[in-house]
């Protein structure tokens, strides 16, 4: 199925109290329409770009039923003890076409509830699907929906969850009673499923992780639809998510720009086929020392290089990145390693890949996954400062090839304002100094081309309906100068 973002809502998230971003296509006459996607987001430092980047980042983990980080309570505003992500997604298979609504909310534990690997767990999440039929859209429809207090829902849902359960226990009886010292792979699987929806909230909310895309959910719903019951297309929305989550959404945030910068390792995204589905990896390979790698992932990577350097080549006239083998290892139970360094060949020499600059480290680390993202129109892509450190011409120039001709989903931030001149008005958000409506799109008057000179006219003037700027003074700003310099002159 093709799984796309259109519109996302975030509360409660750093300094944003309410945020709404719609991407392009939600605002097309045909939401699945299958052309590129491309959002930029700007504003000035502190604005909420990064709060939507985590918002993304939370989505991810969620959706493919892993765990919080254990720093997500930090990321709650000041002084609120829950926050809220909604993502609206189309999804189709080419015959029937779904716009389905996610939603989560994350609540910080209570002092004595919280451990170390998570401080937040979620407290309430729906999944609500409206079908495509004849141009129209039908009525919102609970799929599945889930409360601290009170359970799973609809109560249907909840019957059948029960209705499973005492099956499970019964075939769980009968098995053991057949085999009483015996325990098969089948029954097994039974014990491990035969559990409360009690007991499912109790263990998510340890590790803070999802419900509904929880493993016990997940198989619940893959039972039916296997012939236990199955109402409409419930189960394969709910796996369409998770696979969108597991493999077609990926986040680069700064942490990663951060190892480049630190010339400490090259964070390498790519995309692996295995067992027929796409699983996204990124891997780090060390700058300063060797990197060791199983001859599996030496060949894999490097293949993935060899492929990435058709199209660096044309963004860098005549740079190359070679995965060098310098060497082999074995492990204590006798696997072969091969020992590797990564270097960038121009005009046949090489050098260690350390001493490019950053901007080029910051391309080759992201150009697989846009590559990638180019032509799986069900990829979203997201990377935070997505301009550090590259050439403002060569950004423009990237960004316009895959809004023209491209098939999926990138949404970037950026500080570099050349973008503004290559990209429709539609394809820029931009951050306000409202923290209760962090996220507009300018209105530009009649006969106003250039949305970086509107952008600039309206830092200064105004013109929007909300402050696009946070007033600064050139002239206080040069006087705090020179009263923190006057400790330095005595």
């Amino acid at each position: 199925m093709i799984v796309r973002i259109q519109k996302a809502v975030i509360k409660g998230i750093k300094n944003v109290e309410y945020g709404e971003v719609k991407f392009p296509c939600s605002l097309k006459e045909d939401i699945f329409d299958e052309a590129a996607d491309v959002t930029g987001m700007y504003g000035q430092n502190g604005s909420g770009k990064s709060a939507f980047i985590f918002s993304m980042a939370a989505l991810k983990i969620l959706l493919s039923g892993r765990t919080l980080p254990s720093d997500t309570a930090e990321h709650i505003l000041f002084g609120k003890e829950e926050a809220s992500i909604q993502y609206d997604f189309s999804i189709t298979d080419e015959e029937r076409f779904f716009l389905v609504t996610y939603e989560a909310k994350i609540k910080k534990k209570q002092k004595e509830d919280a451990i170390e690997s998570s401080a937040t767990y979620i407290g309430a999440e729906s999944i609500t699907a409206r079908e495509r039929k004849e141009g129209t859209f039908s009525r919102p429809r609970v799929i599945l929906a889930c409360e601290e207090k009170n359970g799973i829902f609809p109560k249907a849902r909840a019957r059948e969850w029960e209705k499973l359960q005492r099956k499970r226990a019964e075939t769980q009886k009968q098995e053991r009673s057949e085999k009483e010292n015996e325990i098969t792979k089948e029954t097994k699987a039974i014990e491990i499923a035969h559990i409360t929806m009690e007991e499912v909230f109790q263990k998510t909310k340890e590790i803070g992780g999802s419900v509904l895309f929880s493993e016990e959910v997940r198989r619940w719903m893959e039972e039916m639809r296997q012939g236990i019951k199955q109402e409409d297309y419930d189960a394969e929305i709910l796996n369409a998510l998770y696979q969108y989550g597991n493999s077609a959404l990926y986040i680069i945030d700064n942490r990663e720009s951060g190892l480049i910068n630190m010339n400490y390792a090259l964070p390498f995204g790519i995309n692996v086929e295995e067992e027929g589905k796409f699983s996204m990896y990124t891997i780090p390979i060390h700058l300063t020392e060797s990197s060791v790698f199983s001859g599996k992932w030496f060949h894999l990577i490097e293949e993935k290089i060899e492929n990435m350097n058709t199209v660096l080549t044309e963004l860098i006239p005549g740079l190359r990145v070679v995965l060098k083998e310098i060497g082999k290892e074995y492990t204590e139970s006798g696997t072969e390693q091969i020992i590797t360094e990564l270097e960038a060949e121009r005009d046949g020499r090489r050098i260690p890949l350390r001493y490019e600059s950053d901007g080029i480290k910051k391309i080759i680390s992201v150009l697989h996954m846009l590559i990638a993202m180019y032509n799986n129109p069900s990829m979203t892509l997201a990377i935070d400062e997505l301009d550090s450190g590259v050439f403002e011409y060569l950004l423009g120039e990237i960004l316009k090839v895959i809004h023209e001709s491209g098939k999926g989903q990138l949404f970037f931030t950026s500080h570099n304002l050349r973008p503004l001149e290559t990209l429709k008005r539609e394809c820029i958000i931009f951050t306000t100094a409202n923290p209760k409506n962090r996220y507009i799109r300018l209105k530009v008057k009649k006969g106003q081309n250039n949305l970086r000179n509107v952008y600039f006219h309206d830092i200064v003037l105004g013109g929007q309906k909300e402050s696009i700027y946070e007033p600064t003074s050139s002239y206080s700003i040069s006087r705090v100068f020179r009263m923190a310099g006057e400790t330095y002159a005595r």
